[in-house]
């Protein structure tokens, strides 16, 4: 609602900034459609224009190889908004993203171990053809607070938010007021160091982008590691290299751990003929100067 209204405030009336709200009610609370309902009359009454759908969320999570059911509601979002944005013509999404949750975001990530995520979220990223801005980014929410009380906004509180089941509440309403206890700035600070995190790793995307032109091989039986030029490289630019190559012969990282990498760097070392089997049918193969990573079912 602050986002809304700044937006109307500042960007319609300073700037004629042209744009409109989407509601998703993933169905997953009692007064989800009261709430719904609750924008769209909003929206009207200041002529906004106004797009709204219900997603079977509890329905599509049965059947979907992901575990959490945040993570399906994502998906299921994001597909939507972008496929809307689409259609109505608009140049970028924005989302109300705020300092509070970056900070959740990157605390969850630190708890899972999950080294990857640590540049959190970015405040602009180029996504299938449109912009996703997050322009509240590096605001609190205690500031948003204050925005609130100073022009006397309504908005309605997401019930779920209290549910201690949800890992990210254990963390906003457990962890961080004992951290924010002992750093005050601990927001800002983490987003300021979310932005230097991202612009290293784009750096070394860079080196590693370069260094697979000289490491990599795709060929018919498979995609090679050339191991001559692979044992010029730093330990962190060869897990690099070596996570770009079963991203690209699986097609997707995510059913992969550190624990996999290591084991490849290992393979690296071994003697000729020893192999590894990976998730979703994927063989890697030490050979004499290479190391081939293929799937199963092929011919090699």
């Amino acid at each position: 609602m602050v986002m809304l209204d700044f937006f109307r405030r500042f960007g319609q009336k300073k700037y004629a900034l042209d744009f409109g709200v989407a509601h998703i009610d993933h169905g997953l609370r009692t007064e989800s459609a009261a709430d719904a309902l609750w924008l769209n009359d909003h929206c009207q009454a200041l002529a906004i224009p106004f797009w709204q759908i219900r997603l079977a969320v509890a329905d599509v999570h049965q059947t979907s190889a992901q575990s959490s059911l945040e993570a399906v509601a994502r998906e299921l979002r994001y597909a939507w908004l972008f496929s809307l944005a689409r259609e109505e013509g608009f140049d970028a999404l924005a989302t109300a993203h705020t300092a509070s949750d970056q900070a959740e975001g990157l605390l969850m990530r630190w708890v899972r171990g999950a080294v990857q995520g640590l540049g959190g979220m970015s405040p602009v990223q180029e996504r299938q053809g449109l912009r996703l801005i997050r322009p509240l980014l590096d605001t609190p929410r205690a500031a948003l607070e204050a925005y609130v009380e100073h022009y006397q906004l309504s908005w309605r509180e997401d019930s779920s938010n209290a549910e201690l089941d949800f890992f990210r509440n254990r963390i906003r309403a457990q962890v961080l007021p004992l951290l924010r206890a002992e750093n005050p700035r601990l927001e800002q600070q983490w987003c300021e160091h979310a932005l230097i995190w991202q612009e290293e790793q784009q750096f070394l995307e860079q080196l590693t982008e370069s260094a697979a032109l000289t490491v990599l091989s795709t060929e018919p039986e498979g995609l090679r590691v050339l191991l001559r030029s692979f044992e010029g490289l730093g330990p962190a630019l060869q897990r690099r290299v070596l996570k770009r190559a079963l991203t690209q012969v699986c097609g997707d990282w995510k059913i992969f751990t550190s624990r996999h990498l290591e084991a490849l760097l290992q393979l690296a070392r071994a003697e000729t003929g020893k192999s590894l089997n990976l998730p979703r049918g994927i063989l890697a193969r030490k050979e004499k100067l290479s190391i081939l990573i293929c799937h199963l079912n092929s011919d090699t």
